[in-house]
């Protein structure tokens, strides 16, 4: 993690960062991230703030909508990330710079 090598995706493949590299990477993403406390403290807890008693119900609504959400974007990033990777004709770079 870290290092002047950064996160390079092709190293990964090659078995040049390891199984701990990624999980710590992983981690600091995750809860490093000042986003994660704002949407999750402060908007989403104002919001549930507003259903009274039903608010556990409102969190496990969010819970499994995110669960959701992230899901559907990682199989989605797989499912095009043949497409994402070619930034030349065929490619998805190019389709959006002619629009």
């Amino acid at each position: 993690m870290g290092g002047e090598e950064g996160l390079d995706a092709d190293a990964a493949r090659r078995g040049g960062v390891g199984p701990r590299a990624v999980a710590l990477t992983t981690l600091a993403i995750t809860w490093l991230n000042p986003h994660v406390y704002l949407d999750t403290v402060v908007l989403l807890g104002s919001v549930a703030g507003t259903y009274g008693d039903a608010r556990w119900l409102f969190a496990a609504g969010a819970i499994v909508g995110s669960f959701v959400w992230f899901t559907a974007l990682g199989y989605g990033a797989r499912l095009l990330s043949g497409v994402l990777s070619r930034p030349g004709p065929g490619g998805c770079w190019m389709r959006v710079s002619r629009s």
